[in-house]
């Protein structure tokens, strides 16, 4: 009866700024169906609805910002889109991957703090999460300040590989603005506020498309105005979330100030962090990879796996994203309030219901493979290319669309570890080397890259389906009281006092103790800053002062596009040699 109670205030507290529903429906039957959907389906279904759908449609609007750029971008020529596909695949592989996988901790601490009674915690999980996921930027920053050599290195074309490298220098600063505004949005919709985010996602979606039309239609900035607009995008979301929560007064609730505490359990946010990365991580890069190798085998196949591959992520983020989100929300504030039995209801809804829902965008794809690609491009050939492998891509959808939700529980029920392991064996094991055998070794070229990746997400979705309908939510809502724990310096280093009061020579111990332990706090976390500050700051070094011509040496460019490396020459000798060949030096 009293977990009745408490589950009937969960629910009340869950809706009341979104929802007149306030109490949960009895569990009066019996059997099968009642196992799977101990609150009935329609019910859940309609409780999951409500928050998912702002969620579908705010992920919708900040994934496809990269996207508006691949749009606005490829109407400029089939090199332009070339060089913008593979320029958003390595931001979103070495940045925005990066943010958004250490931020499944987010989504499991920040539900299960929020969904329990100690809700100003949650406001020490915002600080820590905040300064963690923003140093992280750093290597990433890194990266792409010598990205250039890097590409040059995997033999892409040279010119490519420079504007690739251009782009992604005006792009830095909306990696940490990414970064800021990602950790906001999770921290205002894991209060069930789902409709700010929404419209904020869309004013700063239409604020990069109008950038981007006066920008690259109307001025002579080319792709570094697209770069410039992504940042000018992410700078205004964040800001726009920041003045959000301080207005709507949200934080009131959840936020009480700075506290050191954040400088605390580290250890415990990086167990859910790092194999949080790993676990979005991998699925991310695997596909990026093949972004990369595709523009080896050609400009044509880099241009359709690009289609191919936003085409997926429009699908993902709108669809199982959004839902995956909504889920995580639910089963981290039943778990985080002990209740074992509402993870269960949310895990088997969302479940059957996107594979509903995966189903018929497989059809729609193969239905209409031929008009798909024409909303990227007009070039004939790459929309050819594109709508042979689509029958490819639809399959992997369909299970990319259970991979989605299965994860979202996942990532509220903090078991990234089990995601991470899943993702390696499945995908870089087994699916990774079809995909790239039959994408180097075969004529299926594109297709047979997206047939490998498709086994591999089908691997990847039974496990974790298996995984959400094995679980103890019993254990998982006593591990969720751990996980949401706040350590503080007293509890850090406790003195023993069971024998009553301590006498003055342990007071001092304990105190030498405690001063101890707290400077070897400062000196770990200020290690792990600096280090990740130097690799950033090498990075900068490198391209300041490195001449990388003299690794990669000249390149002479033929008016097709062909290029041949003329190595280390002299100015003299390569000048000579363009005037006999009739090409255009390059040089990195």
């Amino acid at each position: 009866f009293g977990k009745c109670i408490r589950r009937n205030k969960i629910e009340s507290d869950f809706w009341s700024s979104e929802s007149e529903s306030n109490t949960i429906k009895t569990i009066s039957k019996s059997g099968l169906w009642a196992k799977l959907f101990p609150f009935g389906f329609w019910y859940e279904f309609v409780q999951l609805a409500k928050l998912a759908g702002p969620i579908m449609l705010t992920a919708l609007a900040i994934n496809t910002i990269c996207v508006v750029s691949i749009l606005f971008c490829g109407r400029l020529g089939r090199a332009e889109l070339a060089a913008i596909g593979l320029a958003i695949s390595v931001f979103n592989v070495t940045a925005i991957a990066i943010i958004q996988g250490l931020a499944t901790a987010c989504d499991t601490l920040f539900a299960q703090t929020y969904g329990g009674t100690k809700k100003f915690n949650m406001g020490i999980q915002l600080q820590r999460a905040l300064f963690l996921i923003t140093i992280s930027c750093f290597p990433s920053m890194g990266l792409h300040l010598c990205i250039e050599p890097v590409l040059l290195a995997m033999r892409q074309h040279p010119i490519t590989s420079k504007t690739v490298g251009t782009y992604l220098l005006y792009t830095m600063p909306a990696v940490v603005f990414a970064a800021i505004y990602t950790v906001l949005t999770k921290f205002i919709q894991t209060q069930n506020k789902v409709l700010a985010p929404l419209a904020i996602g869309f004013l700063g979606n239409g604020l990069n498309a109008l950038l981007h039309y006066i920008i690259l239609y109307h001025t002579s900035m080319g792709l570094k105005g697209s770069a410039i607009s992504l940042s000018i995008c992410f700078f205004v979301e964040t800001a726009l979330s920041v003045l959000y929560i301080y207005f709507s007064k949200i934080y009131k609730e959840t936020y009480n100030g700075y506290s050191p505490e954040m400088w605390n359990d580290w250890k415990k946010w990086y167990k859910l962090a790092i194999p949080g990365l790993i676990m979005l991580g991998l699925q991310w890069w695997i596909f990026e990879i093949g972004t990369i190798c595709s523009g080896i085998v050609g400009e044509t196949e880099l241009a359709a796996q690009s289609i191919l591959f936003n085409l997926d992520a429009i699908v993902f983020t709108l669809l199982p994203l959004g839902l995956g989100v909504a889920a995580s929300i639910r089963v981290g504030h039943f778990l985080g309030a002990a209740d074992a039995i509402g993870p269960k209801s949310t895990s088997n809804v969302s479940l059957f219901t996107i594979w509903i829902i995966g189903v018929i965008l497989m059809i729609l794809f193969i239905i209409f493979r031929d008009q798909l690609p024409l909303i990227f491009t007009n070039d004939r050939k790459v929309a050819s290319n594109t709508s042979a492998a689509i029958p490819a891509l639809a399959v992997f959808i369909l299970f990319d669309c259970s991979v989605g939700v299965s994860g979202g529980i996942l990532r509220g029920s903090g078991l990234q570890k089990i995601g991470a392991i899943t993702v390696f064996l499945s995908l870089y094991i087994v699916g990774a080397p079809i995909a790239f055998c039959l994408l180097f070794l075969t004529d299926l070229s594109i297709t047979g890259l997206w047939i490998g990746f498709a086994i591999g997400t089908m691997l990847v979705s039974t496990s974790y389906v298996a995984t959400c309908f094995l679980v103890d939510w019993k254990k998982q809502t006593v591990l969720a009281q751990e996980r949401t724990r706040i350590s503080n310096e007293e509890q850090l280093v406790q003195p023993d006092r069971q024998n009553g009061s301590a006498d003055s020579s342990s007071i001092e111990t304990t105190t030498t103790t405690s001063g101890h332990a707290k400077a070897k706090l400062i000196l770990r976390r200020v290690l792990l800053t600096a280090c990740l500050l130097a690799i950033f700051l090498s990075s900068l070094g490198c391209r300041l002062y490195f001449r990388w011509v003299d690794v990669f040496g000249v390149y002479c460019i033929f008016e097709n596009g062909t290029y041949v490396r003329t190595g280390e020459v002299e100015e003299e000798r390569a000048q000579g040699f363009a005037l006999l060949n009739n090409c255009t030096l390059f040089a990195p």
